[in-house]
């Protein structure tokens, strides 16, 4: 019969399950039986959930029920699911499992972090590293662009050493003017400006603006003293000039005394 029914099986009643004097039954007896189950709603009370487990499984009434499902076959062999207060009974939560889970977290929790930390740290070196070399980069277009403006003032300078043309001169002295300030504003890196070759180029530019103005100043200055000069020699020649036309006189041969000179000469005479 229990090989026909799956819900039933064999089973045994013991010596004495129901009267101790007289034993009854005197021997055990094989018979079947079947699973019961205790059913109750899912919105039962906790408390009262717990208070029956307890009962059938801590005070003793187990020992009535000889063939009660053991306490830990329970969870298993039980076919509907069991009440929340039920599981939480029958499976209780591992405390020490709990706490190696929380520890074995916790190492892979420290272990993402490290790895997620030397990752930042590679991320950061790397963009370090083309920090770096984007700056050398700039420094170095900085540098070239420098050494142009360096050439260019050699060459005004070598020119300027073969022109005494103020007009040339002072184009001269605007050029240099104008590559300074554009140097000033293009050359804009703190350690650029710091570099040697940089100041050289700066006084190299100031030297070359103070020539040029001494050259032009001296130029005009002595344009000056050539004009004075041949002003002062013309307005010689035209006094000589006109000294022979009063002196040379138009009759024969002779001069005709002015007469302030006869005037004088008769003054002496009376003397």
């Amino acid at each position: 019969m229990a090989a026909k029914q799956p819900y039933l099986y064999p089973t045994e009643i013991p010596t004495g399950l129901y009267t101790v004097n007289p034993t009854m039954p005197a021997e055990p007896i094989v018979t079947i039986a079947m699973d019961a189950g205790l059913v109750t709603r899912a919105d039962a009370s906790p408390k009262f959930i717990r208070a029956l487990l307890v009962a059938l499984y801590e005070r003793g009434i187990a020992l009535n029920f000889p063939n009660l499902v053991p306490y830990r076959d329970v969870f298993y062999k039980t076919p509907v699911p069991l009440h929340p207060e039920a599981r939480t009974y029958f499976k209780p939560p591992d405390q020490l499992g709990l706490l190696t889970n929380i520890l074995e977290s916790l190492a892979a929790f420290k272990e993402l972090m490290l790895a997620l930390i030397g990752l930042g740290w590679l991320l950061w070196d790397r963009y370090r590293r083309l920090k770096d070399d984007e700056k050398t980069r700039l420094l170095q277009q900085q540098k070239d662009h420098r050494d142009g403006f360096l050439e260019e003032t050699l060459r005004i300078e070598e020119a300027q050493m073969e022109s005494t043309d103020p007009a040339v001169l002072e184009g001269f002295h605007h050029e240099i003017t104008r590559i300074k300030l554009k140097a000033l504003k293009e050359l804009t890196d703190e350690d650029l400006r710091s570099d040697r070759a940089f100041i050289i180029f700066l006084t190299q530019c100031a030297n070359l603006i103070n020539k040029i103005q001494h050259q032009d100043a001296a130029w005009r200055t002595g344009g000056r003293l050539r004009k004075n000069r041949r002003q002062k020699s013309g307005a010689q020649t035209r006094g000589k000039k006109e000294e022979d036309q009063i002196l040379r006189s138009p009759r024969s041969g002779g001069f005709r005394r002015p007469s302030f000179y006869n005037r004088f000469m008769g003054n002496e005479q009376s003397r």
